[in-house]
This record gives C-alpha cells, structure tokens and sequence, in this order.
C-alpha cells in the first residue's frame, strides 16, 4: 500500500510556509494534469473508432481501459489523507470525511475525464 499523504487544513504556516506548500501543489498537479489529458485524448482517438467501426475487440479496449481509469483515481485519490477538518474532532469521522473527500474526488475526476472523451470523441466530423 502507498505510504498516505497528509493534507492538514489546521496547519500554522506562516506566508513562506504556505507559499511552498501552493507551489509543491501546482508544480505537482500541472504535469499530472497534462498526463491525464493525453488519456483523454487516447480515449477519445478509440471512442471515435470504435463508434465509426463498431468494432467489438475496440470497444473490449474501451471497457478495460476505463475501467482501469475509474481504479486508477481511486487509488491515486485514496492516497490522500485530509486532516484538521473544521469541526470534526472525533477520529472516526474525520477519518470518514477524509475518505468520502476522497472517493468525491476520484469520482468527479472520472466523470469529468468520460465527458472531455465524449465531448472529442463526438466533435469529430
């Protein structure tokens, strides 16, 4: 299992601190944004032949490789562990919150990456 990583909302930083903290973010996010987007377009490229050909072997590929994808942020979302959530003092509910934040976000990340796939994949003459 992959080592969590902490994200805690009642950390004192000062101006530097959370500087570093917004720049570790981005410099992090930005590269991983772009990798996801060449799904997307992978994605797109087979939605798009497999829509043209109906082809049963492209569309196996498609399930598959979906599915994977759906796997993949929930694994890559689990990974985070949120803390010092606003009014959650009790462990086992923050803990809950921490993992249903998680499961928001691998979800919505999803959904957004099968919209983007179906938005290419139908704007192609």
């Amino acid at each position: 299992m992959i080592d969590p990583k902490e994200i805690d909302f009642a950390a004192k930083k000062d101006e530097a601190g959370w500087q570093g903290v917004i720049d570790n973010f981005f410099l992090s996010a930005t590269p991983k944004l772009y990798e996801w987007l060449r799904w997307v377009i992978t994605l797109a490229a087979l939605t798009y032949v497999q829509h043209k050909t109906n082809s049963t072997s492209v569309l196996v590929i498609l399930r598959v490789t979906y599915t994977f994808t759906f796997f993949y942020f929930i694994a890559y979302f689990f990974q985070f562990r949120f803390k010092g959530l606003p009014l959650l003092k009790n462990p086992k509910l923050a803990l809950f919150s921490s993992l249903l934040i998680s499961g928001l976000l691998a979800y919505f990340t999803w959904y957004i990456v099968t919209e983007a796939v179906n938005a290419v994949a139908q704007s192609q003459p």
